[in-house]
């Protein structure tokens, strides 16, 4: 493989290698932007790695992974309780006892930042750190590997995506998130695609089919903790409050409702071909333009 492929292959992995460690800082901190980072970065990395290093069924590389995952993980229950706020602090009860749910979900939100603090500290982040580190000053693969590589991902969630497509009419909560991790890591694919290629490929597309999904998930969320809400208030017979929870959580189960009938007026399924034809075309341009004019 000519060193001028290695050159332009080499930046992209090193990039996307930085990504999970510079916002631990704000994450120990208990930041919201901190949390989502880390996040992000990992799970971004997590996809990464297979497509771009040697020889990813190493030890080394499965560690690398090992610890991403953990690292989003530990994120995980503070920024449900982060999104949760958010969207309970947009939108408020109407009803008195109302006022009480963001003070508790304020509490939880305190224990579960203490929680992800002392799961970090636990973590050897200087290893961590290192590991990441090394793996992304690595030598990454051959251009016709990874781009190899890039393809059968490709075609593996673009045909897994099409299948839960198919089931995507009915209204399931948790099937409907399966989908979007799905659609997310076909976005991921994407983004070293077009850092590749240097070309502005269809990811932000992508990004918004996920989005949409991501209003249904968010909802579900919310749903789910005033759903538990209410089972602890029923148990400690606080009756009042657990008739706002419940009636709370009628609310965001609409809501949730009102988002999914927005997906269903995306056709989703030709977002995801014409995404497919891009990464695979020999006319990009022509390519983008089709995905372009699928959604707003």
């Amino acid at each position: 493989m000519p060193s001028a492929d290695r050159k332009h292959l080499a930046p992209v992995l090193r990039t996307w290698g930085h990504g999970p460690l510079d916002p631990l800082p704000l994450a120990l901190e208990g930041r919201e932007d901190g949390i989502h980072d880390v996040r992000v970065a990992a799970r971004r990395l997590r996809v990464a790695l297979p497509l771009l290093t040697r020889k990813p069924e190493r030890p080394r590389v499965r560690d690398g992974i090992r610890l991403l995952r953990r690292l989003g993980d530990l994120a995980g229950p503070t920024r449900d309780l982060d999104v949760i706020g958010g969207l309970l602090a947009a939108h408020p009860s109407d009803e008195p006892e109302g006022a009480l749910l963001l003070p508790r979900l304020f509490v939880q939100r305190e224990r579960a930042w203490h929680t992800l603090r002392t799961g970090l500290s636990r973590l050897d982040l200087s290893a961590v750190q290192g590991r990441i580190a090394g793996l992304a000053a690595e030598e990454p693969e051959p251009l016709f590997v990874v781009m190899s590589r890039l393809a059968r991902q490709r075609d593996e969630l673009a045909r897994d995506i099409q299948t839960r497509l198919r089931r995507s009419w009915r209204f399931q909560p948790d099937a409907l998130h399966r989908l979007r991790i799905r659609v997310r890591r076909l976005r991921y694919v994407a983004e070293i695609y077009g850092e590749i290629r240097r070309l502005p490929g269809p990811a932000e597309r992508l990004k918004s089919l996920q989005d949409v999904l991501g209003e249904i998930q968010d909802a579900w969320v919310v749903r789910r903790w005033l759903r538990r809400e209410a089972s602890l208030a029923h148990r400690r017979r606080h009756a009042s409050f657990e008739q706002v929870s419940r009636r709370e959580a009628d609310h965001w189960t609409e809501r949730a409702r009102q988002s999914h009938r927005q997906f269903l007026a995306v056709d989703a399924d030709a977002v995801v071909r014409a995404v497919v034809r891009t990464l695979g075309s020999e006319h990009p341009p022509a390519a983008r333009r089709a995905v372009s004019a699928l959604l707003p």
